[in-house]
């Protein structure tokens, strides 16, 4: 994670590709480091307080899916994962989102293709959610853009080889969603939400990227539904939920909403007699594009994106800079589909060029995952449809 502030060669680099100038930069890099910092503590704080257990983990079984290490490659840690082995694929749920500020990042499309290979791998049933509406309340963005991103989001994830018959690829404009949404604010207060925020909320909110007080709690509601849909609809008795460190709250909460339907006396218990549990896995972080800590696709400077140009796209990975080639190689683990041995070849690459400063290996490597992630981009691109009615997307029966 990050941990030295930048050179003043670094802070002219950051002024000439922005455009700025040296002191405005200065100033604007020291209000970002700051929040990262907080940020990073928040993330670190989230684990030891909540005794997150690291990878790896043998305690930890996925059927068909840890058999290549593959949870300690791609996962950081876990909150009570070691759950599962006591549970038949049948029983379990993996749920997952994505937000459609943006096109995917390089860590969202981490996210992407370890939800595929889970699904390729196992029985289990796949939840693949876009927050539409909840991202109406949740960012300051057109919603005519969250609209034709979330319908972007579902072609992309459908044509990268989503098995609908494996689970559900869907936005958040569902009826089953907004039962469960009822039953589960029914029993939350305002206080469970300020007692488990999100570690990026005040990066969020000095950004001006996030929603008003109240529309954000709406949209932390239906997040929660979300995970609590296969259990309260479907009668799962174990949902697995994907996601970041930071967003962990959403378990949290879900937990809670558990907790107090066992506790109610308005016959709620009902909807969970069986003692549904709730586990979560916690992606490796792909670090942000110096000096960010994380790419977000709400902060464009942070990230290698699929929605920029090719020639931006080789740019920022062909020459990214001394700070950022680990993140290139993260990128190259995480977000791709490549089989081990192709990335134990960029590993050594990699690390030749670190230790000799012999690159030609190296920028091979960089240069053949140009490619691939361009690809993908083109998916993505495929994916667009220019001519979608919000309305009648909002209100489709």
């Amino acid at each position: 994670m990050l941990t030295a502030f930048p050179t003043d060669e670094e802070l002219m680099f950051i002024a000439e590709s922005n455009h700025s100038t040296y002191e405005a930069t200065k100033e604007l890099i020291t209000k970002i480091f700051n929040d990262l910092q907080q940020t990073q503590a928040g993330i670190l704080d989230d684990i030891h307080r909540n005794a997150f257990h690291l990878f790896p983990d043998n305690q930890v079984k996925l059927r068909g899916y840890d058999e290549e290490d593959s949870l300690s490659q791609y996962f950081l840690c876990h909150y009570n994962a070691n759950w599962l082995k006591d549970y038949k694929e049948e029983e379990i749920a993996l749920v997952t989102g994505f937000g459609p500020s943006n096109a995917p990042t390089a860590g969202t499309l981490s996210m992407i293709f370890r939800m595929l290979d889970i699904q390729r791998r196992t029985n289990i049933t796949v939840h693949a959610v876009i927050a539409d509406l909840g991202f109406i309340n949740f960012r300051e963005a057109k919603v005519q853009n969250i609209i034709n991103t979330t319908q972007k989001f579902l072609r992309f994830i459908k044509a990268l080889g989503f098995d609908e018959t494996k689970g559900s690829l869907r936005s958040q404009n569902s009826l089953d969603l907004y039962r469960t949404f009822a039953m589960s604010s029914s029993v939350l207060s305002l206080s469970d939400f300020i007692d488990n925020m999100e570690a990026t909320t005040k990066l969020y909110n000095n950004l001006n990227l996030q929603g008003k007080d109240f529309s954000t709690l709406v949209h932390y509601v239906i997040c929660v539904a979300d995970i609590l849909m296969p259990i309260l609809r479907d009668k799962k008795k174990m949902v697995l939920v994907m996601s970041g460190i930071e967003e962990f709250y959403f378990t949290t909460i879900a937990r809670l909403v558990i907790e107090r339907m066992k506790e109610s006396d308005k016959g709620l218990s009902a909807f969970v007699s069986d003692n549904p549990q709730i586990c979560s896995l916690f992606g490796r972080l792909i670090e942000g594009l110096f000096p960010y800590v994380k790419m977000s696709k709400s902060i464009p400077e942070s990230s290698i994106n699929i929605g920029d140009s090719e020639d931006t796209i080789r740019n920022k990975i062909m020459n990214c800079g001394s700070r950022n080639e680990h993140v290139i190689l993260d990128m190259m683990n995480l977000a791709s589909d490549w089989n081990p041995q192709t990335k134990i070849a960029c590993r050594a690459a990699y690390e030749e060029y670190i230790t000799t400063g012999r690159d030609e290996f190296w920028r091979k490597q960089k240069a053949e995952y140009t490619e691939f992630f361009i690809g993908i981009k083109q998916i993505w691109d495929a994916s667009a449809d220019p001519n979608i009615d919000i309305h009648d997307n909002i209100y489709s029966k």
